[in-house]
């Protein structure tokens, strides 16, 4: 009971938040505007721009580049806390895949051909400090013939994920209530 009257004080208060803010109409649609803008960042429709690194990554000599070492890059840089990742400015947000078909990549389903620029954006030194570190990603790679550079830059721009119906599908889904 006691839980209870705990939730019906919250959803009162709640109530009455929104009572008081339909009194101010432009206020709480700005507010929607900026909450969906917000979701609209997160979901990787929106170019983004701020600081990070770039990461280059070729093959040398007789070497392969695999899928994996892109992947492992992009591993690496989301442990990291990165908010926003592009391959040869492709962005790549949750249902992005990487996969080597071939002389090339694919994300999603755009073929790419090397070198394979990584676009992310974090704080660069982090960034940085975890692609570089001791038997890390980067050391790693460079055993296997792997060339990969990285630069720090304060004006990383990351393109918006396609929206023609290719990378983001929900024709099958259906809300649950």
């Amino acid at each position: 009971n006691e839980q209870l009257q705990q939730r019906i004080d919250e959803l009162q208060k709640d109530l009455e938040t929104y009572r008081t803010s339909s009194s101010n109409e432009i206020e709480t649609i700005k507010e929607l505007n900026e909450y969906v803008q917000k979701l609209q960042i997160l979901a990787g429709l929106k170019t983004v721009k701020g600081a990070g690194v770039i990461v280059t990554m070729d093959s040398i000599g007789n070497a392969s580049l695999n899928d994996s070492d892109i992947l492992s890059v992009l591993n690496e840089l989301r442990a990291t806390d990165v908010q926003a990742l592009a391959v040869n400015d492709e962005r790549i947000i949750a249902t992005s895949e990487v996969r080597r078909a071939g002389s090339y990549m694919t994300v999603n389903g755009r073929k790419l051909l090397p070198p394979y620029v990584i676009k992310a954006i974090a704080d660069p030194d982090k960034l940085e400090n975890s692609l570089k570190m001791m038997s890390g990603v980067v050391e790693t790679l460079g055993y296997y013939g792997i060339k990969v550079d990285i630069k720090k830059d304060e004006n990383i721009i990351i393109p918006a994920v396609r929206d023609d119906g290719t990378v983001l599908r929900s024709d099958l889904l259906t809300p649950v209530d």
